[in-house]
């Protein structure tokens, strides 16, 4: 059978957003100067987002992410988890955040995981060890996006 023409807008939209370069979300940023990150509506930046935590992460843990210029949108991207449905990688990122801000004084995550030395942030992955493991066990974050981006389609 024939695919709806908005799903296959849908799909074609959200799979240029993800394919954007090597670092969607450092294109974001390049783009954001310019108001194009900003113009897109929340269910395109949830696809963005939630593709460019999985990157990060599974390259260094949530802690790299927490640490690159991906970290200052740390509670943007907690949203986008919640709205693909990721709960392992929105529990990881949380759990991540949390740390962090609970033992160093700082306005951000972000500043928080930048100010402490790369020995600290392998004793707080050891911590979160447990669900890192999970988050990289479920399937790739692709298909979340495949499906968020299915049951959403009148949205992009």
């Amino acid at each position: 059978p024939a695919v709806p023409t908005r799903i296959q807008s849908a799909l074609t939209k959200a799979l240029a957003i993800i394919s954007c370069g090597r670092d969607p979300l450092a294109d974001a940023y390049q783009a954001d100067s310019k108001g194009r990150f900003d113009s897109l509506n929340e269910y395109e930046r949830a696809i963005m987002l939630s593709h460019a935590y999985d990157g990060q992460v599974r390259n260094g843990h949530v802690f790299q992410f927490l640490s690159n210029t991906t970290g200052e949108r740390a509670l943007e991207t907690c949203r986008a988890l919640g709205m693909i449905g990721d709960q392992f990688g929105l529990q990881l990122l949380q759990s991540g955040i949390d740390t962090a801000m609970s033992e160093v004084e700082a306005e951000t995550p972000h500043q928080a995981v930048r100010t402490v030395q790369d020995s600290q942030r392998r004793m707080w992955e050891m911590q979160l060890d447990d669900i890192y493991s999970q988050y990289c066990s479920q399937e790739d974050v692709s298909l979340r996006i495949f499906r968020f981006v299915l049951e959403n389609s009148g949205r992009f």
